[in-house]
């Protein structure tokens, strides 16, 4: 796929390559950055070189997801899901994550499972009671920043995704002062069925801390043991 020079009648092709109307030329334009064959001729930092090896081509095309247009849409949904789960933890404490699962879901959390809907109930149930309990004004303020995620397709009511979650909280009400940082920052991977209806529900949850902040009510329930 060739990008337009701003210089006049010129074609400048992913490999590098310059093409004018009266012939060839493979001067470097400053506005693309290096290609590894073309000896300094620059490329875009996100386009891959168009002669690289076929070896090198297809590591690329075995890591980079491909999208139909029925795939990119279930792609949206997915990614509408994963939000929905985060905005629930964030307002409701969870309470309302099971009909987002499936009713077989494995679902983990400090590396303790919760197999399907009854399980997830009562997992977030006993949080909110200890919640009402153990925090000041029987209330806790966390928000989930969900990003980087990436969603691959085993077929087309097959998904997972991988992101990384990044989670701020602590007890009493809003606004939380004093905060130094995240209170837990962690690998996630979710897997998804499209069920029969055509909505898409989360199949698999677990997470692996990847920082780890210094809140006890937090870490109590999502440090492995």
């Amino acid at each position: 796929m060739p990008i337009v020079d701003p210089a006049p009648n010129c074609i400048i092709h992913r490999c590098g390559v310059v093409n004018r109307a009266a012939g060839e030329s493979s001067a470097p334009s400053p506005m693309l950055t290096r290609c590894s064959e073309w000896h300094g001729t620059p490329l875009p930092v996100d386009l891959h070189c168009g002669r690289q090896g076929a070896e090198e081509q297809g590591k690329d095309e075995e890591n980079m997801p491909r999208f139909t247009t029925e795939n990119a849409v279930s792609k949206l949904e997915i990614e509408q899901l994963v939000i929905d789960w985060g905005y629930d933890l964030d307002l409701h404490g969870g309470i309302h994550v099971a009909p987002l699962c499936t009713t077989d879901c494995h679902y983990l959390v400090g590396g303790t499972l919760h197999l399907g809907h009854a399980p997830i109930n009562a997992f977030y149930t006993a949080r909110n009671e200890r919640v009402a309990a153990q925090q000041k004004d029987g209330v806790r303020t966390q928000r989930h920043t969900i990003t980087n995620m990436r969603v691959t397709f085993a077929d087309k009511d097959s998904a997972a995704a991988q992101f990384i979650l990044v989670n701020y909280s602590g007890e009493g009400k809003a606004p939380i002062l004093n905060l130094v940082g995240p209170t837990i920052v962690a690998d996630c991977r979710m897997e998804f069925r499209r069920e029969s209806d055509g909505e898409w529900l989360i199949s698999l949850f677990d997470s692996t801390p990847m920082f780890i902040g210094n809140d006890p009510f937090l870490n109590a329930a999502v440090v492995r043991k």
